[in-house]
């Protein structure tokens, strides 16, 4: 019976982790939609452990095999749901988009409609509250029998129950995501677990046709004590308030676990299921070792008193006490190294024994103070033969009750409003707690200063708390935060400008004066200003959109810092930008980032929908984009291979006006080479009619068009750019001015790619390869070489063969992803004349292949002495795009358009360098002679005083003016 209970611990963590990643692609990739999920879950688990707990408890008495064969039933039941569920959801996608909706917020962005959400849990509760139901009541009828009548042994069996079956979901929560999902596929695996409880069903019910007996020793039936019914009443009521409590502050501090955890690993998907499998052992072991204890010594309520406060200060000290900077950091450096070299398979062991040791540092013991819960409290309560089966449900539902409260109030106000630390803080407060109606459920009014072993237990378990909570709070108030910021070099040239926390991520901007702002979320990086990076970036937008006669209609998945967005915004024929982005703390922050973006949002062609991209692009009613572009957080984070299946594809071809385009980031250093090409295959599959494209570096775009043919002629695109000068200018900022800079971004036709991915797998929403890629310090030369040719550019420009100089300049880029030594880091040397001509000739090149310091502002202020001014421009032009924020170039920018004549340039320039550096002394001495010549005194002394301070000389007749007008009366 054991072995079969074990068996449906497995099934049933193996539905929960796939339904919540198919409901995830059905309802989108959110917090609110996880958060239904596992609430329908669990509170279906908690009214089936009750309902079924007081029908075992009404059968027993005609028939003590009765429980067992329910058992059975539930089992097969089960497995029927199950099945059902594997085919219809992921099926659902019409029902989900036809129920969604949206409502505009105060500050106009768009999110999900509250009958949205409604409808949802309509759907979700219809769904998945049979099986869970079922699922919940397996583990009361299974109590029912195994206990009969000897009330004594509950706590020993109830916790040998509850422990085999967690141990049988730490199994599933590894087979799923380690073995099955990667080898199997989501059906296939969802098969297996309908296997599995099958064969629990049928064993059961096989078992309940013999004795129903249960061996027993004579403590063990040995009959309880008689307690009165109210006394019992109440200790019932109280424990169960008790346990509801513990539910809450322990899923609460997994919630937090995961978003710490996640910081320093990574959200992967196998972090999160080897947390998850840690967390549930911990929980296993604990079920048993209190089973065990309470079967030795007895006193239930003194032991599961002494848990709790346990769990709060173990909880605080692991926190705080874990070295994630440190000797941790210097071991995992030192696996990484030995990861490059391994095999696959000790790559994934390495892998998982770096993920292994922080996870255990900090979660290990709480959570086997966590198992104590379950057994011990129904050892407490379970005083009557006859209640056993609802008694247990009883306490079960309070439990699952807490969880979700926990979950909920955790997720969506606790770590929003207050954050990491003082969410650890309340909730280990509210385990602290947790022991007070424990403690009273033994005691009445009247014998509460008597001295008992439940009494002393309470004041040590409150003082240890109180002990680890003023430890907790004497730690440095960001300690919780650090692996989230991004350390600082040697130098010490980064700033930390921002950290704030929010429903789904810690969001810190770090800035390098000068020179860019990245946006890090949970401490790994999303976006930046840099000038790579707004290379491809902003290519995303502009190559697609110059195929396209006038488009009107673009949609930006995943906001970042803006970049793309306002790229699009330049095409003078666009009327409407949509972005659809799950964060609404990232796109709140968006300002920090204006200096790149513009302050885009603020433009009145964008709407903003605060949504998953995917489920957006769903709920549009068909054909209507022009452009539909992405770029993903990091490709092998939880949830993101959604954004890059067959399924995903259709779906946004299905959206495209025809002649449409979608471009999407493709960063092949992140994944092996074989799963570059699964991608790759997912995307040609559905638009054959497709390019290769490179960014910037290793990031490359993936473009593909809504029809038969992608072609470009480069007199068009010259004859729109000549239309657009604001776009002409971007391009030329990010090294893309020139036809040989755009066009030499070639990489691979649709043909090449196509024939470089035969035999590959491919990416679908059943078999999402990218989550399982190992996708940490994987060898970058295991780029695939048979994605690159760019003599195959005749198929996508075939005039481009009159553009002087792009010939070289292919070969120079194709030899260098083709190199080993360039893709590891290295150099590469061109022996050949016209290759090295290339090179000389492109800045980009350059500084691509010897990342050469150009002193541009220098160079700017060389040109601006000489009187060449529009060479002066286009050298603090080129400075300000590898640095947006260099002062001294947006300085020399702006003197160079006023000696150019360009007033209204040249005043947004001085502006911009007082808003990135308020005492700039030559941009106030400016300022000073301009408030002295239209007699401005407050700004004259403001603007002077600064330059003076600064070591700016005013002449002697500006001097003489401002004195005479602060003389003046």
């Amino acid at each position: 019976m054991l072995l079969l209970f074990f068996l449906s611990g497995i099934s049933g963590l193996v539905y929960q982790v796939l339904w919540v990643r198919q409901f995830g692609n059905v309802f989108g990739n959110t917090l609110h939609s996880a958060s239904l999920v596992m609430g329908v879950f669990m509170l279906g688990l908690g009214v089936g452990s009750y309902w079924l707990g007081r029908i075992g408890d009404r059968r027993y008495q005609e028939d003590e095999r009765s429980p067992l064969r329910l058992y059975g039933y539930a089992e097969l039941c089960i497995a029927a749901f199950g099945l059902l569920l594997a085919m219809v959801v992921p099926r659902l996608q019409a029902l989900s988009t036809g129920i969604s909706s949206y409502r505009v917020a105060a500050d106009g962005f768009h999110e999900l409609s509250l009958t949205t959400h409604i409808f949802r849990y309509g759907v979700a509760i219809a769904l998945m509250a049979p099986p869970a139901i079922l699922m919940g009541g397996t583990l009361t009828l299974l109590i029912r029998f195994v206990i009969g009548r000897e009330v004594k042994a509950a706590g020993w069996r109830i916790g040998l129950l509850y422990g085999v079956n967690t141990a049988g979901a730490a199994l599933g929560a590894l087979l799923s995501d380690f073995l099955l999902v990667p080898a199997l596929g989501i059906f296939a695996t969802q098969l297996v677990a309908v296997a599995f409880n099958v064969v629990a069903g049928a064993g059961a019910w096989q078992l309940s046709r013999g004795p129903a007996s249960v061996p027993t020793t004579t403590e063990e039936s040995a009959s309880a004590s008689e307690v009165p019914g109210d006394r019992q009443t109440r200790a019932v009521a109280l424990t169960a308030v008790a346990i509801g409590l513990s539910g809450f502050a322990a899923m609460g501090i997994e919630i937090v676990w995961f978003r710490y955890l996640g910081q320093v690993l990574g959200a992967l998907r196998s972090v999160f299921s080897l947390m998850l499998a840690v967390i549930l052992v911990g929980i296993w072991l604990g079920a048993i070792l209190g089973g065990h204890l309470q079967r030795r010594f007895g006193e239930p309520v003194v032991l599961l008193i002494v848990a709790q406060g346990l769990l709060a200060a173990s909880v605080l000290a692991l926190l705080i006490g874990f070295d994630h900077h440190g000797a941790f950091h210097r071991h995992l450096a030192e696996i990484r190294a030995t990861y490059l070299a391994a095999s696959s398979t000790g790559r994934a062991w390495l892998g998982l024994e770096a993920n292994l040791q922080p996870i255990l540092a900090v979660t290990a013991l709480p959570a086997l103070m966590m198992g104590f819960t379950f057994p011990l409290a129904n050892a407490h309560v379970q005083r009557t033969a006859g209640a056993v089966g609802g008694r247990a449900g009883a306490l079960y539902l309070f439990n699952t009750l807490g969880n979700v409260l926990g979950s909920v109030l955790v997720g969506f106000w606790l770590l929003p409003a207050v954050g990491i630390r003082w969410s650890a803080f309340a909730l280990c407060g509210a385990a602290a707690l947790s022991v007070i109606p424990l403690w009273l459920s033994t005691t009445s009014a009247a014998e509460w200063r008597q001295p008992t072993r439940p009494s002393y237990a309470l004041l040590a378990s409150l003082l240890v708390s109180v002990l680890a909570g003023f430890a907790f709070l004497q730690a440095p108030a960001d300690r919780l935060l650090l692996p989230a910021i991004p350390r600082g070099d040697e130098g010490g040239t980064r700033a930390k400008v921002l950290e704030s926390e929010g429903q789904n991520e810690t969001l810190v901007v770090i800035e390098i004066p000068g020179v860019e702002r990245s946006l890090y979320t949970n401490g790994h990086p999303m976006s930046s200003t840099s000038a790579t990076s707004q290379r491809y970036m902003r290519a995303f937008a502009h190559i697609p959109l110059l195929h396209v006669d006038d488009p009107t209609d673009v949609l930006v998945i995943c906001f970042g810092v803006g970049n793309t967005l306002h790229a699009a915004s330049l095409h003078p024929s666009v009327e409407r930008l949509e972005v659809a982005d799950l964060s609404r703390h990232v796109l709140d922050h968006a300002h920090l980032f204006s200096a790149a973006n513009h302050d885009i949002l603020d433009d009145p062609r964008v709407s903003v929908f605060v949504n998953d991209g995917r489920h957006h692009l769903a709920m549009q009613p068909g054909p209507r984009y022009d452009l539909i572009t992405l770029e993903p957080p990091p490709i092998a984070f939880a949830g993101v291979s959604a954004l890059y299946s067959r399924e995903f594809y259709a779906l946004a071809r299905s959206r495209l006006e025809p002649g449409g385009f979608v471009s999407q980031w493709l960063p092949s250093y992140q994944v092996p080479g074989p799963v570059v090409l699964a991608m790759v295959r997912a995307f040609v599959e559905v638009f054959p009619a497709s390019v290769l494209l490179s960014g910037d570096d290793r990031e490359l775009i993936l473009m593909g068009i809504n029809g038969d043919e992608l072609v470009v002629d480069p007199d068009v695109v010259a004859e729109k750019l000549r239309a657009a000068p604001a776009v002409a200018k971007d391009l030329e900022r990010i090294y893309m001015g020139t036809p040989v800079e755009l066009f030499g971004t070639f990489a691979a036709s649709g043909e090449v790619m196509a024939e470089a991915v035969k035999g590959a797998e491919v990416v679908t929403d059943d078999r999402p390869l990218l989550e399982y890629a190992q996708a940490v310090n994987i060898p970058i030369a295991d780029l695939p070489a048979s994605l690159f040719d760019v003599r195959s550019i005749g198929a996508w420009c075939p005039n481009c063969a009159s553009i002087d100089g792009l010939d070289a300049y292919l070969a120079v880029r194709e030899a260098i992803y083709r190199s080993p030594a360039f893709l590891e880091g290295g150099s590469v040397s061109f022996d050949d004349p016209a290759q090295r001509a290339a090179i000389d000739h492109s800045e980009y090149l350059r500084f691509l292949l010897r990342g050469e310091p150009y002193h541009l502002d220098k160079l700017g202020v060389a040109h601006l002495a000489a009187g060449d001014l529009p060479a002066a421009a286009g050298a603090f032009r080129r400075a300000l795009y590898l640095s947006p924020n260099d002062v001294e170039a947006t300085f020399g920018m702006a003197r160079a358009l006023a000696r150019a004549g360009d007033r209204e340039g040249a005043d947004a320039a001085l502006n911009r360098v007082i808003a990135l550096a308020p005492e700039h002394p030559g941009a106030n001495a400016v300022l000073c002679r301009r408030a002295v010549d239209r007699h401005d005194r407050p700004a004259a002394e403001l603007a002077c005083g600064r330059a003076k301070r600064g070591g700016q000389p005013l002449s002697p007749d500006l001097e003489r003016r401002l004195a005479e007008l602060v003389a003046a009366p």
